[in-house]
């Protein structure tokens, strides 16, 4: 339920206002679907990072993770140390925006990530040998040195190559180092390219070796039918390897001779390793693509199968840690204590996609999402599930009235609360109804669901309730022009008063003026298919295109565009308010994107790196204001609630739908006599252009208080005389031909 309290419009505002108010990472405790990578530095430490960006470290041995950095828009890929306190993290070139290509933490920097200025790009993989050494493969099947001041890597080693058509290919890739730190080097590499290209059947696989820190590298190991992509040693001598079959390989000499350890004769042909993990000669960890750990505890003599409580494992790797102790990590992070016997999620919050959220306070809130129907009472922070379903298919819509009333739409059904959520019962509708896109109402009486289809006809009507949904009429979304059985599908519908009722598809801007009776298409330029929002009856602003928004604030007879700072397919937009920079308006969207936008004076400002701590779609915004300051939360995928507080509003207008003023009037203001604030309540009878002058006892004006075109409402400004000596003033409202004045008293 959008809030919105009477208008305050402030002169002196007595605050500090940012555009970049940062945002907090409320839910959910650890990212659930977005670790590429995890290292522990010994028994205690640990680090793993996100493809969103975030950095997460442990010192508890990993039950707990906290948030260390989060560099918005970077997918971070992989980290590694060369000791306890020197790390470094890749981040190749994946969204627009992204800043961030190789970062480095030292003792020097206090432990602290920055960014290393260095050319780094079409990594693989990479490892360091020091603190100013690194080794990497690239896309071209090269392995490269950085060693020097001059910032230049030096190839060292190049792979064979083929052409195709005009092209010229690697004969495969470089996909993992492994340093012995005695100078010894093994690079694990496979001929993928030329096995796709069909050039050659066997020997697939095969392993570099250096022995003068990378300088120069030789063929340890060649062969297998099979490309291998994974392999971890314990010491000089024993080691492990999988790949894209169903076997474990050991060696006992370095690499240069690998028997077959493991293999599942229940396997099938598409049968893959992920990675194989191990921290002693005993306890090695393999994960394979069905979720199960293959997991042995005497060096490899015998193995177990132990299925993982995993959706997938298709992307993740293992780590192991210490005896009988390891981690999965990748869509989820799980962990064992007990030789992979049980599995827990590290991760305390829930794992769902929040599709819609609404909140009708700062702590009291309703979330409904791949899990069903949830709720907060602390803001965001924790969520509890109200009303499970499993294998939602169709859309979900909730609508909040208040505390305790509310609705919502889950599988095609009409669900209504009266005790806020304890129980969400079915409310009966037509038989042969086969879809509803969403629902919102006016008040408690007056409802609407928007975009509804039967299996009987192409038709798209709306469904509308005048006693509190006791009973549903059916009306049709039509013009004069366009049939009810050519309606493409819109996302939202929004009510501004109860006059105004808008909806915008990519067949234009509609509106209904009897409560979705009957519509009017009011400007057929301007369409879109999700992202809009309708402050009020005059101010909107529409996801025209993916790179350009339409902002109105004359009811759509006139538009403003702006180009976005890069083009993002919008899910929600939200105008929350005038603030000391601007009309704030938020839109989200698809890749993690938030932006805020400031508009004043003809004018847009942006502020486009907005964090997000994600870079799965954020589907929706909502705000609640209280006392002139908005609380701001976005949902999305991926379990996240992001939230800040914004900046005071100057305008904050409610949008009186249950009665609009029959007269205008000015009332007396409050406190009288005042010192050095008071409140000033006026109401307009109809859409008007409307001012609020005050005036000395001389007559010389002080202050334009209020001067904008308003719809019929009810208002509130409040007047600061902070800079003003004591003494009787005058402030007058005219709006159209209505004009009234009245006199106040400044009382130092």
């Amino acid at each position: 339920m959008k809030t919105k309290f009477l208008c305050y419009v402030i002169f002196l505002v007595l605050v500090l206002s940012e555009k970049h108010n940062s945002q907090q990472l409320l839910y959910p405790d650890i990212p659930s679907n977005a670790i590429n990578d995890l290292i522990f530095v010994n028994d205690s430490s640990g680090y793993f990072i996100t493809c969103c960006g975030s950095i997460y470290a442990t010192s508890n041995g990993g039950n707990t993770w906290a948030l260390q950095k989060h560099y918005q828009r970077n997918n971070l890929t992989q980290i590694e140390f060369i000791n306890e306190t020197q790390g470094f993290i890749y981040s190749p070139p994946s969204f627009v925006g992204d800043d961030i290509s190789f970062l480095y933490s030292s003792e020097e920097t206090g432990n602290l990530w920055n960014s290393a200025d260095i050319n780094i790009e079409d990594v693989l993989t990479f490892i360091p040998i020091s603190n100013s050494k690194i080794i990497k493969s690239d896309d071209y099947g090269q392995i490269s040195m950085l060693d020097n001041f001059y910032e230049k890597w030096d190839i060292k080693y190049q792979m064979p190559r083929f052409i195709s058509g005009c092209l010229s290919f690697p004969y495969g890739e470089i996909v993992q180092f492994h340093n012995f730190w005695n100078q010894r080097i093994l690079a694990l590499c496979n001929n993928v390219h030329a096995y796709n290209s069909n050039l050659i059947q066997d020997s697939l696989s095969f392993i570099l070796e250096s022995t003068n820190e990378g300088n120069s590298w030789d063929t340890l190991w060649i062969g297998l039918e099979h490309l291998m992509h994974s392999f971890v040693f314990v010491d000089d001598s024993l080691g492990w390897m999988v790949g894209k079959n169903s076997n474990i390989y050991h060696t006992s000499d370095g690499g240069r001779n690998w028997i077959i350890q493991y293999g599942d004769s229940s396997s099938q042909e598409n049968y893959n390793f992920n990675s194989i993990s191990a921290v002693n000669t005993k306890n090695i960890f393999a994960l394979n693509a069905n979720n199960e750990a293959i997991i042995s505890n005497d060096g490899g003599n015998s193995w177990e199968k132990k299925q993982l409580n995993l959706t997938n494992s298709i992307n993740c790797k293992i780590e192991a840690k210490k005896n009988g102790e390891a981690f999965v990590f990748g869509n989820d992070l799980i962990k064992t204590n007990d030789d992979g016997t049980s599995w827990a999620r590290v991760s305390k919050s829930l794992k769902v996609n929040f599709y819609k959220i609404d909140f009708v306070s700062e702590k009291l809130g309703w979330g409904i999402g791949s899990l069903g129907i949830l709720k907060t009472i602390d803001g965001g922070r924790n969520w509890d599930v109200q009303y499970e379903k499993e294998n939602l298919y169709e859309i979900r819509y909730l609508d909040m009235i208040d505390s305790l009333e509310g609705w919502a739409i889950i599988n095609g059904k009409l669900l209504h609360t009266k005790n806020g959520g304890s129980a969400w019962n079915t409310t009966n509708l037509t038989s042969d109804l086969s879809f509803m896109r969403g629902v919102t109402f006016l008040n408690k009486d007056v409802g609407v669901i928007f975009e509804c289809r039967k299996l009987s006809t192409d038709s798209v009507f709306n469904m509308v309730t005048t006693n509190g949904g006791i009973t549903w009429k059916e009306y049709l979304i039509k013009t004069k022009n366009q049939p009810s059985n050519y309606i493409t599908s819109f996302f939202k519908m929004q009510f501004t008063d109860k006059d105004h009722l808008w909806f915008v598809n990519q067949q234009g801007v509609w509106l209904s003026r009897d409560t979705a009776k009957t519509w009017d298409i009011i400007d057929n330029d301007i369409s879109c298919f999700s992202g809009f929002d309708f402050y009020d009856s005059l101010t909107a602003m529409v996801a025209y295109k993916q790179g350009t928004m339409a902002f109105t604030k004359d009811g759509c007879k006139t538009w403003e565009y702006v180009d976005n700072p890069y083009s993002f397919q919008t899910n929600d937009i939200e105008i929350v308010g005038q603030t000391m920079q601007g009309l704030l308006t938020f839109a989200c969207g698809y890749d993690g994107t938030m932006i805020a936008y400031y508009h004043e004076g003809g004018k847009f400002d942006f502020v486009y790196n907005m964090i997000s701590y994600t870079t799965s779609p954020i589907n929706d915004i909502e705000v609640f204001i209280k006392d002139k300051r908005p609380n701001i939360w976005w949902a999305g995928n991926g379990s996240i609630i992001v939230y800040r507080v914004g900046e005071y509003l100057i305008t904050d207008i409610k949008n009186n739908y249950s009665s609009s003023p029959q007269m205008f009037s000015l009332s007396q203001n409050y406190p009288n006599p005042f010192n050095p604030t008071t409140i000033i309540n006026y109401s307009v009878a109809e859409q008007s252009n409307v001012t609020i002058i005050i005036y000395d006892a001389l007559g010389r004006e002080v202050i334009n208080l209020v001067n904008e075109e308003k719809p019929a409402g009810n208002y509130t400004a409040e007047f600061s005389a902070a800079n003003l000596s004591s003494g009787i003033y005058f402030y007058q409202l005219r709006a159209g031909d209505f004009v009234q004045s009245k006199k106040m008293v400044l009382l130092r």
